[in-house]
């Protein structure tokens, strides 16, 4: 890999849980990602990070999902996205040419799909590349798993610990889950494949359409901020 796009994916740790990716998958999704992501599928692999706090998947699992949640929907359609992380409560993270990171987050208890508009970074005037994209967003498992263990904002270490770690395919799941009267607690979660449980969830879920907005006018939010626009399925 080249040498910034190792160097970030290094913040990460060590990856486990490594399968090797076909040669021709790669080619079929040359130019619908980053050549940073097909680098990286090359040289390590489908893999988890972080005791499977994040897993880099194989997109074409997630088809069939996305075509269910998006199949009425005006703006967006399953072949739009590819997706290439998930996390282990299944929240989706994945690419789109134009929009660059997306994430699809319909076991939250306000499940939503969000999207990044513009480039630059109104604090510095920074252009990021494509693959910084990417690398950034699969190097945060780490950082991001601290920072929830010290605020106690997530129950990753506890379902690690009642539960044992996930295998390739699986997630945390509340049970019942928010979108049928679960409260979230951490005593309610049950491993749980991610792909049918959230085909399950999407039938009773409304899922709101966020866009990213980079705004060098907005001295609150210098990083930028989330606008609801519409739910999925429904005009803007």
């Amino acid at each position: 890999m080249q040498k910034d796009f190792a160097e970030i994916i290094s913040k990460a740790g060590q990856p486990s849980n490594v399968r090797p990716v076909p040669h021709d998958v790669i080619e079929a999704y040359r130019g619908r990602v980053p050549d940073g992501l097909l680098e990286f599928w090359t040289e390590v692999g489908w893999c988890s990070f972080q005791d499977g706090y994040f897993w880099v998947s194989d997109p074409q699992a997630f088809d069939g999902l996305l075509r269910d949640v998006f199949q009425n929907d005006p703006e967006y359609a399953q072949a739009d996205f590819v997706i290439f992380k998930y996390d282990a409560f299944g929240k989706l993270y994945g690419w789109r040419n134009d929009t660059k990171i997306i994430t699809l987050d319909i076991a939250a208890y306000n499940p939503v799909f969000s999207s990044q508009q513009g480039e630059e970074r109104p604090v510095t005037g920074e252009r990021w590349t494509d693959d910084r994209y990417v690398a950034n967003s699969i190097s945060l498992a780490k950082e991001e798993r601290t920072y929830f263990a010290e605020q106690d904002l997530n129950d990753f270490e506890r379902a690690l610990s009642a539960l044992g770690p996930l295998k390739s395919g699986e997630i945390y799941g509340y049970s019942p889950a928010f979108a049928l009267g679960g409260q979230g607690t951490p005593e309610t979660l049950v491993k749980t494949p991610i792909i049918e449980h959230l085909l399950m969830l999407n039938q009773f879920v409304r899922i709101g359409v966020e866009r990213y907005i980079l705004d060098a006018n907005d001295p609150n939010n210098p990083y930028g901020r989330l606008e609801r626009v519409r739910e999925i399925g429904s005009p803007r």
